[in-house]
């Protein structure tokens, strides 16, 4: 798969971010080479989440908890 490349927030602390682009957010995928995304029908409830998850508290992210499962990882 081709390595896509997406904006990136500096601010954002969750390992598996991989970028955004318009009212979407992208995150590590269960396979490699994957990615799962998130979309969001406006811009504020994206900021909303990313300040939320992304930036504050990752692990309650339903998305970071299934990465975490995925590498045995207890945060």
């Amino acid at each position: 798969m081709k390595d896509v490349k997406h904006r990136l927030d500096v601010l954002v602390k969750c390992p598996y971010y991989k970028g955004e682009e318009k009212q979407k957010i992208f995150c590590e995928g269960v396979l490699e080479g994957s990615a799962i995304h998130l979309a969001f029908d406006t811009n504020p409830n994206l900021r909303e989440y990313k300040n939320r998850f992304c930036k504050g508290r990752y692990n309650r992210c339903l998305l970071a908890e299934m990465q975490n499962r995925k590498y045995d990882y207890e945060a």
